[in-house]
């Protein structure tokens, strides 16, 4: 039998080690860099929901919108409910960018409205409306 080392890193904790440093970098507008890190994360744990988000972000951030949108609708097939509607929001955000009214309109729809980000879809909502 072989020695199994004891507290041996996860791919997990290597995923949170490197999404960390990920949001160092995005923090410092550094998204390019921000970009490989979040990757390389995401080679550990393809299902993180968190660094697929952040990686969308930073495609938002370098007008790169259809990256951003793949990016969301991986973060949010991951993501928990409760993250849901801040992910449709960024979402909706690359879909408008893109020229995509119509389908930013169908998930401004799915953001619950009570909520401050709710409230931040609505008026989009009636602003990609008003551009029809």
């Amino acid at each position: 039998m072989k020695n199994k080392k004891i507290n041996a890193p996860t791919a997990s904790d290597d995923n949170h080690e490197i999404y960390v440093l990920g949001c160092q970098f995005y923090n410092a507008s550094k998204f390019n860099k921000a970009i490989t890190v979040f990757k390389n994360a995401l080679e550990y744990w393809p299902e993180d929901d968190a660094a697929w988000w952040a990686l969308g972000n930073c495609y938002t951030d370098t007008n790169r919108p259809r990256k951003a949108e793949q990016c969301f609708r991986k973060a949010i097939t991951y993501a928990t409910s409760e993250y849901h509607d801040a992910i449709y929001f960024n979402l909706t955000n690359s879909l408008y960018d893109q020229g995509f009214l119509n389908d930013a309109i169908d998930v401004y729809e799915k953001i619950s409205a009570g909520s401050e980000i709710g409230r931040k879809a609505q008026r989009n909502l009636l602003l990609t409306r008003s551009k029809l």
